[in-house]
């Protein structure tokens, strides 16, 4: 009875809301979107594309991709280890997640892909519309687009002068300021800026350095320029510029049941903000291969256990993140309208310069290191990518440095006929060089690189092996303490 109750319930509302769809349906607005690489009606098209234009955007309060997460069913948006990110529509996501890999959900400015870090970053920057288009999107965009694509189309020049400001103020200091303004050049030239900005303070206390995380500056500008040429045909260009420095964390809240093998056991879901186990990590056996702790199953962190706040607003980190970010996009492109028929040459050129540092272990240990000779007494470390600083202790980092340049260009021809066949044809070529560097240290992986940084090489070689490192250096070391 309880079952066929539901059932009936489930009718009556799913025929209620057919009913008013029914009534409602002329007055829908139509949609116009570039899913097949032309101007076509949403509802025209057999594929799932779910598209905001400006006055949607600014009604759901969307200003940047990680906003779709919570807005649209399905879609889902989040930074991963050094300068990579990783995006999922209809709730499925590639399993490879950073900046050596490739996402199965491609981002892309006016159908010409953009690195997905760099596209969660620049924010809805005075679009004209997003689509999102569920995959497999192969055929038109690419191979590696088979989860899906996020197009942005940008705002393009007006034929009249005139433009807005929009101005946003929240708390913790939270600022925003979107505008663009249009400027005509006589009749064949139309010229549009658009600038924005946002600005704000953390709200997330890091208890280990006593300062306020997650804060937020960046901002963005576009000069788009349209120029009308004779025989029905036209460039439209656009160049971008945009910049973000905050301390944002790379991830969110971390959960750990600590376990000695694991580090984290994958078991079980844990305690929010628990540090793990240093022996179920390699950090764990660097520590015993440097002589600095006494055994594998020497436990740091343990005095740190309970310490850690249970509270998403509050970690305790031994360093603040930092991330940077600067991202340049160029477009050129050459339409000319034929009869029956449009044909496009685009030209893309973008650039990234990425700089991140983090807490890698995500806690902060309060016990030093202990060798067969005592304990370690604090020493200066430097790790790369941070500043030099004292430590007594296991820590962990993680520096990732990405510098890209992109270039792409397209062909392509877009038929127009009235029957119900028409075609697309083009020709794309994409050439990407792309510097990744990502690096994960711990306090004791120092002393493999230069011994002049371990505590002891005074007391125990007077000096010796200071200016040594490596195998080398390893091996007599190693002899000595075989003898």
């Amino acid at each position: 009875m309880k079952i066929l109750s539901k059932l009936l319930l489930s009718f009556a509302i799913s025929f209620t809301a057919f009913g008013s769809f029914n009534l409602s349906a002329q007055e829908v607005e139509e949609v116009v979107v570039t899913a097949t690489r032309r101007e076509e009606s949403i509802q025209n098209l057999a594929l799932s594309v779910q598209a905001f234009d400006v006055e949607g955007l600014a009604d759901a309060q969307l200003t940047e991709l990680a906003d779709l997460s919570d807005y649209m069913p399905g879609f889902s948006y989040a930074h991963g280890i050094g300068s990579g990110s990783g995006a999922g529509v209809r709730g499925v996501a590639g399993a490879a997640i950073g900046a050596g890999t490739t996402s199965s959900v491609q981002m892309a400015i006016n159908g010409h892909g953009i690195n997905g870090s760099a596209f969660g970053e620049i924010g809805f920057l005075d679009v004209q519309q997003v689509e999102v288009l569920a995959g497999p999107q192969g055929t038109l965009f690419g191979r590696n687009a088979v989860g899906g694509l996020i197009n942005l189309v940008t705002a393009r020049p007006t034929a009249e002068a005139g433009g807005y400001a929009n101005f946003e103020l929240g708390n913790y200091g939270s600022e925003r300021i979107s505008t663009a303004i249009n400027l005509p050049f006589g009749d064949n030239v139309r010229t549009r800026l658009a600038y924005s900005s946002f600005v704000k303070d953390g709200w997330i206390k890091n208890t280990g350095t006593g300062n306020d995380i997650d804060g937020r500056d960046a901002y963005g500008v576009r000069l788009s320029v349209d120029v009308d040429l004779p025989n029905d045909s036209m460039i439209k260009f656009n160049t971008a510029h945009y910049s973000s420095d905050d301390n944002r964390l790379n991830v969110a809240g971390t959960y750990c049941a600590r376990d000695a093998f694991y580090g984290c056991s994958p078991f079980e879901k844990g305690n929010l903000n628990e540090p793990y186990h240093v022996a179920g990590t390699i950090g764990g056996l660097i520590d015993v291969l440097t002589f600095l702790s006494p055994s594998v199953n020497y436990d740091p962190y343990a005095s740190a256990v309970g310490m850690a706040p249970a509270s998403i607003d509050t970690v305790r980190k031994n360093w603040d993140p930092k991330r940077t970010q600067v991202v340049e996009n160029t477009q050129i492109e050459y339409v000319r309208e034929l009869t029956n028929m449009t044909v496009k040459a685009k030209y893309s050129y973008s650039t990234r310069d990425y700089d991140h540092i983090d807490d890698n272990d995500h806690s902060m240990s309060t016990e030093g290191f202990m060798t067969a000779v005592g304990p370690v007494d604090p020493w200066a470390v430097q790790f790369e990518c941070f500043p030099a600083s004292i430590t007594m202790g296991s820590e962990a980092v993680e520096c990732a440095q990405a510098d890209g340049i992109t270039r792409q260009s397209e062909i392509s021809v877009v038929s127009d006929f009235d029957g119900p066949h028409n075609f697309t044809a083009g020709v794309y070529q994409w050439q990407s060089d792309f510097d990744n560097d990502y690096h994960v240290q711990t306090s004791s992986y120092q002393m493999l690189r230069d011994f002049d940084l371990h505590p002891y090489m005074s007391s125990l070689f007077g000096g010796a092996l200071n200016d040594l490192g490596g195998i080398v250096a390893w091996s007599v070391f190693g002899g000595v303490f075989g003898a």
